[in-house]
């Protein structure tokens, strides 16, 4: 919208379809396309969502150029993201790149756009840091909670944020201003543990094969943290390399060293500081979505 602000149209498909039931839903996208002359449709799909009809996709396809934006592959891609693909010219992933190969195989076009921003609503702010160590996420899984309470075993007063947090839900406003406040940001890397169907996103996690517990994947909160000038040291992922350099953030592996880095950055503020300033450089540069899309744009056209 920020690059074509007079011919952009927006529709919530969520709202559409829940109002209008199936057959209503698909009249009324075909009618905005052809009524609108829409040359490019761009469907920025929830996660391991199944909304839309496979064969409507399909006719779709033939009507303008089809863009898709898949969140979530290392989990969706087998039950779910790998069948609507096929439906489209271009496929962006906030994944890391080598996951690529899996559509590539398929003979599927999709690229690494990594995770993508609005770099208006993320502010650095010059608040006191009165927070030695945040994380801001949801605690349900297992092993973050692990990781959280043998730091609180060992002394670091963790201050959690989150789905089944202390603190409990916050608003984004709270979450930019935790991040601000933080001397230390809190980041993981793990996937989903529980099967179930997530009413509230319409995310059917039940379609997750039980193997991809074991992974990890790339997560956007180092960079809404980085947007906001704040320190991250995060979980190690595949393609963390892709986001920043060590020189801008830092990894752990296990909860010996994160314990050890954190007593670590707690003392060197400096050190902290400088890190936190490359990254936030950094994520602006490269993670701002208007930018990143000017260039996507350009090179479909």
């Amino acid at each position: 919208m920020n690059n074509y602000p007079n011919s952009t149209h927006v529709i919530d498909y969520f709202d559409l379809y829940f109002k209008h039931g199936k057959s209503q839903f698909e009249h009324i996208i075909q009618n905005n396309i052809q009524e609108k002359k829409i040359d490019l449709i761009f469907i920025n799909f929830v996660s391991g969502d199944l909304t839309f009809n496979i064969d409507f996709l399909k006719l779709l396809s033939t009507k303008a150029f089809m863009l898709m934006n898949f969140y979530d592959s290392e989990l969706f891609f087998e039950p779910i993201d790998r069948y609507y693909a096929q439906c489209a010219d271009l496929v962006l992933l906030p994944s890391s790149s080598d996951f690529i190969y899996s559509y590539k195989l398929l003979g599927i076009n999709a690229i690494s756009t990594l995770s993508l921003f609005d770099t208006e609503l993320y502010k650095k702010k010059s608040l006191q840091k009165d927070i030695d160590v945040s994380f801001v996420g949801d605690v349900s899984k297992k092993s973050r909670a692990e990781f959280i309470n043998f730091l609180l075993q060992n002394g670091i007063e963790v201050e959690v944020y989150g789905n089944r947090s202390k603190h409990g839900l916050i608003n984004f406003e709270k979450m930019t201003e935790i991040f601000n406040r933080s001397k230390i940001n809190l980041n993981f890397s793990d996937t989903v543990e529980e099967r179930g169907f997530n009413i509230y996103s319409n995310t059917n996690y039940k379609s997750v094969p039980n193997i991809v517990k074991y992974m990890t994947q790339l997560k956007g909160r180092s960079i809404e943290v980085s947007l906001c000038g704040g320190f991250v040291l995060t979980q190690d992922a595949v393609g963390l390399e892709e986001l920043f350099t060590p020189q801008e953030i830092d990894s752990f592996s296990n909860k010996e060293e994160l314990l050890e880095k954190i007593h670590y950055y707690l003392k060197n503020e400096d050190e902290r500081e400088k890190m936190s300033n490359r990254a936030h450089s950094r994520s602006i540069e490269r993670f701002d979505a208007t930018k990143q899309f000017k260039k996507i744009f350009k090179e479909i056209n």
